[in-house]
């Protein structure tokens, strides 16, 4: 493995690939958060969340979404933003082999190559490019903040009507599209 310097353009790649990792952390502690509030606010509710895998995580905030019924629309939008963007997450880190120069142009991405053997034996390849990562950032910090917006109503406002008031200003944010990988079927070559 080489050594990568700092202010290149490998190192400003990587710099991206970390910056959505630690956007999608600051994701899943929201929802930790927000099933902490969901299960009573005490510390079982925050041992159990940290025990609490990711999909565990949206699957308990929808099915706990219903007593809280002024909430229940974000509960689901913010479920949903999880469950869009956590495959990318999966995808980009389980799935990258290193960081070279595009043929075309010189500057830097990322090679992502997977394997799916359930059902066909079929290749998965990727050329991750900076701009894929800044973009994903983005919906990984829209989803960070609409998630810390819905802890912070609740948490703060113990009014039933303030609380409505307030969600009824709460934007929510854009669905990124669904994760489509280019699939080839090694055997067929």
């Amino acid at each position: 493995m080489a050594v990568v310097s700092k202010g290149s353009d490998q190192a400003d790649f990587l710099f991206e690939f970390g910056h959505f990792i630690i956007l999608w952390n600051h994701v899943e502690l929201a929802a930790r958060d927000i099933l902490v509030w969901l299960a009573g606010g005490n510390i079982t509710a925050t041992i159990l969340s940290q025990q609490t895998g990711n999909a565990s995580l949206t699957d308990a905030m929808r099915v706990s979404s219903p007593w809280k019924p002024e909430a229940k629309e974000h509960l689901l939008h913010f479920s949903n933003l999880m469950d869009t963007i956590r495959p990318y997450r999966n995808y980009y880190v389980h799935n990258l082999l290193g960081v070279l120069p595009e043929v075309e142009t010189g500057k830097m991405i990322g090679a992502i190559l997977s394997l799916n053997v359930k059902g066909k034996y079929t290749l998965h390849e990727k050329a991750l490019k900076s701009e894929d990562l800044i973009e994903m950032s983005g919906y990984a910090d829209k989803t960070r903040i609409y998630g810390l917006a819905i802890l912070e109503i609740f948490k703060d406002n113990e009014d039933l009507k303030t609380r409505i008031e307030l969600f009824s200003l709460l934007e929510k944010p854009a669905l990124p599209k669904t994760l489509a990988k280019t699939a080839r079927d090694p055997q067929s070559s």
